[in-house]
């Protein structure tokens, strides 16, 4: 027998048979865990939705309520001459004074309390719209006119 008459000849293969179900288990497993993730990123798009809708309200609303602290400043403000003016007449005490100059002095914290609500609130909704945090915003109604919300 000569070295050159050896032949070898293998065929080696790996076939998996039977997996007990573990295969159907783990594209299960997949399916539903893409699922959930459908339904978490839905549900984080609605929380957005809803934190911006709650930021644009509340913007409107302190506006108003600055407006109306503004109002109840004058207010308080011309009743605290009207009161100076009896003072003067001898018809009041100083007292009333002191009581009026407390009230607006309360008005006043109120209102700088509401502006620093309304500063934060814009910042907000400036993040939210991927702007600069002390960028004005003018609104755009659907029928083409501009309309200015003076968030400024």
């Amino acid at each position: 027998m000569s070295v050159a008459d050896n032949y070898a000849l293998s065929l080696n293969v790996n076939q998996l048979i039977y997996n007990f179900g573990r295969m159907a288990k783990n594209k299960n497993i997949q399916q539903n865990s893409k699922k959930n993730d459908e339904l978490s990123l839905e549900q984080t798009k609605q929380q957005i939705s809803l934190a911006v809708t709650e930021t644009f309200y509340n913007i409107a609303f302190l506006q108003k309520a600055l407006k109306i602290k503004n109002e109840e400043l004058a207010s308080l403000n011309e009743h605290l001459d009207f009161i100076r003016k009896k003072l003067a007449a001898g018809t009041v005490t100083e007292y009333a004074i002191l009581t009026t100059q407390v009230r607006i002095s309360n008005v006043e914290n109120q209102k700088t309390d509401i502006e620093i609500s309304l500063a934060a609130q814009k910042s907000r909704l400036n993040s939210f719209l991927g702007r600069q945090q002390s960028e004005k915003f003018i609104r755009k109604s659907r029928n083409k006119r501009r309309v200015s919300c003076k968030f400024d």
